[in-house]
């Protein structure tokens, strides 16, 4: 799994995120869309150095 597709995952998280819990929160669209992309590259990363995942696994949705 390379880094698009983890990209892609976090893109997708923080657009389920934004539509889970909805309302004026002061974090509009993009940045909720970027703390999920960053949330899944540090998953994806943090769980290859914890031994979690295998070498070019990634984490998933």
């Amino acid at each position: 799994m390379g880094i698009l597709s983890t990209i892609f995952i976090g893109l997708l998280v923080g657009l389920v995120a934004r539509f889970v819990k909805p309302g004026d929160d002061s974090m509009g669209w993009i940045k909720t869309i970027l703390f999920g992309i960053g949330g899944s590259i540090a998953a994806t990363y943090g769980g290859q150095a914890l031994g979690l995942y295998q070498a070019g696994e990634g984490a998933g949705f």
